[in-house]
Parts: C-alpha cells; structure tokens; sequence
C-alpha cells in the first residue's frame, strides 16, 4: 500500500470546494444511532407484555406490537429484574 493511498484529506486542499472537503466527514451518519430513541412501549404496559411473551412467545409479540424481538426481550429482561 502506497502512501497515497491512506490520505483522506486531498493533498492540495485550495483546489476542491469547502463542500467536497469536509463531506467525508458528517456527524451523526454511521451504523448506531447518535440519540437513543424513547421506549415505544409505555413502561405502564411492561409487565402485561411480559405476561403476553409467557404465552405467545417473544417474536409473536415483538411482530403485534411492531417493534424488534429484542426490545421486547429487553423489557422482559427488565420487569424479571425488578419483580426479583
């Protein structure tokens, strides 16, 4: 691998335009989310979704209340926390 090559940043700056300077660098684009995002499931509903994944299962669940398995695992995880 050549030098070249690993420079991010044009060598001769004063040629591009601010814009295609910096637009390699944008804040807040990436793979995880910059602001975790408020529970879309009212903490009021928690233990009654616990009860609901003891019969129907947790990706059952997770589909009817159109949200990921593992948020409703989360939950699950946090009412068997607080009930112990």
């Amino acid at each position: 691998m050549r030098e070249i090559d690993v420079v991010t940043q044009p060598l001769i700056p004063f040629l591009y335009p601010e814009r295609v300077f910096y637009s390699r660098r944008r804040s807040g684009v990436g793979r995880y989310a910059v602001v975790v995002k408020g529970p879309r499931i009212p903490r009021e509903r928690w233990s009654a979704v616990a009860a609901q994944v003891q019969r129907d299962g947790l990706r059952a669940v997770a589909r009817e209340l159109n949200v990921s398995h593992e948020t409703v695992r989360g939950i699950v995880k946090r009412v068997k926390r607080d009930t112990l």
